[in-house]
């Protein structure tokens, strides 16, 4: 698995356990990933629709999962014909 999709995966992972969190949470639990690597990878999935961003605060983002995508089948696929993200997420 190439380093992107892992980084796609654990968003996944730690967004869908708590629901919502900021990107300040997001990149602490992320430890192992650059600020801008996950910055990079938040900004990509929310342009694609995979990721939900509120601006609560003057500078606060809060991200979430699209409605709809908590259910595993509509979360996308890896785009190599893998298991979809939802399924790694349920794996672990």
């Amino acid at each position: 698995m190439d380093r992107s999709y892992q980084l796609e995966a654990a968003i996944y992972r730690h967004v869908s356990r708590v629901s919502e969190c900021s990107f300040e949470e997001l990149v602490g639990w992320l430890p192992q990933y650059a600020w801008n690597e996950v910055f990079g990878t938040v900004d990509r999935l929310s342009r694609q629709g995979r990721l939900t961003l509120r601006h609560p605060t003057r500078f606060g983002f809060l991200i979430s999962l699209p409605p709809g995508a908590r259910d595993a089948a509509s979360l996308p696929r890896d785009g190599r014909g893998g298991e979809s993200l939802a399924v790694c997420r349920a794996a672990s």
